[in-house]
């Protein structure tokens, strides 16, 4: 075959192959191969649905002592096997225990919205407020600013 033709011929079939792997990892339908335990069989990736709200804890997870994350902007706490969840405002980022673990500190950003003046005519915007707060690691009352 001319080089002529070859070359080209070779960037398209490598284009279309890059489009296809691309469309795949967007969509996440890229194909895998299924050997372990819990797996389809059909050779594509195992999905599970979690919602946002849930954190599944393996059973065979034994973490020593408690720690704090957030996931979807809400606290958790995790001990052991189990998960706790804390907040539930969607806004929540940063937690960590206080010094002697009486308290988790976070950090809510809160959506708010202003307006100014200029030259007579008013101006909207947007705003988000970040507020430090505290809560019980027991879940024991509501998360409070500080």
């Amino acid at each position: 075959m001319d080089s002529s033709v070859l070359a080209p011929a070779l960037s398209v079939v490598g284009l279309i192959v890059v489009a296809i792997v691309s469309v795949g990892l967007l969509t996440g339908n890229l194909p895998s191969i299924g050997v372990g335990p819990g797996s389809s069989g059909d050779g594509g990736p195992i999905r599970t649905a979690t919602p946002s709200n849930v954190v599944i804890v393996d059973p065979r997870a034994d973490i020593p002592g408690t720690i704090a994350y957030v996931k979807a902007g809400n606290v958790w706490l995790q001990r052991g096997n189990r998960a706790t969840q804390l907040t539930t405002s969607g806004h929540d980022a940063m937690a960590a225990f206080s010094p002697d673990g009486a308290w988790v500190y976070f950090v809510r950003t809160t959506p708010e919205a202003g307006s100014w003046r200029i030259n007579g005519a008013a101006r909207r915007f947007r705003l988000s407020t970040p507020t430090l707060m505290r809560v019980r690691p027991d879940g024991g009352g509501e998360p409070e600013a500080l």
